[in-house]
């Protein structure tokens, strides 16, 4: 893995790169601005707290000579210099238990694919397609690689390839404050787009709100029927228990077994709070960041 701290600071000495100023607008107005100065067929994008390795761009551009990819993606993995909390909350969202199919944005050794969504801290895009969707994506954060990967495969029924080496290395929030707030910020624009733009959420989306809303009904109903007080036991220690072993792999494949507890905690608050924030932004209107 590259040396993270001294890549950043590589980066102003090198004169290749011209840095724009925009002032503090979203990230989406940030890559518009960039691709109109852009001189190349292809863009690539990254985060201000993203490194890519050194073959990121040499094995994604291989896959534009198929002219239906308009975009490849790759995992953002978590640096090895970051503290433990931080690797905590990779390690969360590296777990298909915590994140679904999604999970493969966060770890390495999966197979090439077509994929949906994929964040823009790792994503190259045919420059002309992405000028294409100007007028076509909301101006928002985060949330804003929902509705750009919609268009793409839905509208322009173009494909986004998935290749596990694209790679780029990328900075975690750290249990427990920092992640759930961003968390929170996940659910609560997806449930947002939820109402604004239906055709981009997929079903999976809601499956924490689900949850959290079963937990909450589910308790005094338990105790007015003995029959669905034992249900409601039986399904929530399973999914306790679903938790626990989730960690316990994760954590054991990541030699932190003794984690396994805060691993498990951590996910548990993970679904709660992004279903929660679900909910809040589908029922309340939102105007942070748009």
């Amino acid at each position: 893995m590259p040396d993270f701290k001294e890549g950043l600071e590589r980066i102003p000495e090198d004169k290749r790169i011209q840095v724009i100023p925009t002032g503090k607008v979203t990230p989406l107005s940030k890559r518009f601005s960039g691709s109109l100065a852009s001189r190349g067929e292809l863009l690539a994008f990254l985060d201000s707290d993203a490194l890519p390795t050194p073959d990121w761009l040499r094995n994604a551009v291989v896959h534009f000579k198929d002219s239906e990819v308009a975009a490849v993606a790759g995992p953002s993995l978590t640096p090895s210099t970051d503290s433990l909390l931080e690797k905590l909350g990779g390690l969360i969202l590296s777990s298909p238990f915590a994140s679904g199919t999604e999970s493969i944005r966060y770890k390495s050794h999966a197979n090439q694919r077509l994929v949906n969504e994929t964040p823009t801290c790792n994503l190259i895009i045919k420059k002309s397609i992405f000028l294409s969707l100007k007028d076509l994506i909301p101006n928002i954060w985060p949330g804003e690689e929902i509705t750009l990967c919609g268009v793409l495969t839905k509208d322009f029924k173009k494909k986004i390839l998935y290749d596990p080496s694209v790679v780029v290395y990328h900075h975690r929030r750290p249990l427990f404050m920092p992640y759930i707030k961003q968390i929170w910020n996940y659910g609560a624009v997806k449930g947002s787009l939820l109402r604004t733009n239906r055709k981009y959420v997929r079903p999976i989306f809601m499956m924490p709100s689900i949850l959290m809303i079963g937990i909450a009904l589910g308790f005094p109903l338990a105790f007015m029927n003995s029959l669905f007080g034992i249900i409601y036991f039986v399904a929530l220690s399973s999914y306790a228990v679903l938790a626990l072993l989730s960690g316990a792999v994760t954590c054991l494949k990541n030699k932190t077994l003794k984690l396994t507890p805060l691993f498990s905690f951590g996910l548990v608050v993970t679904h709660l709070c992004y279903g929660a924030a679900f909910l809040k932004g589908f029922f309340l209107k939102r105007t942070k960041h748009s």
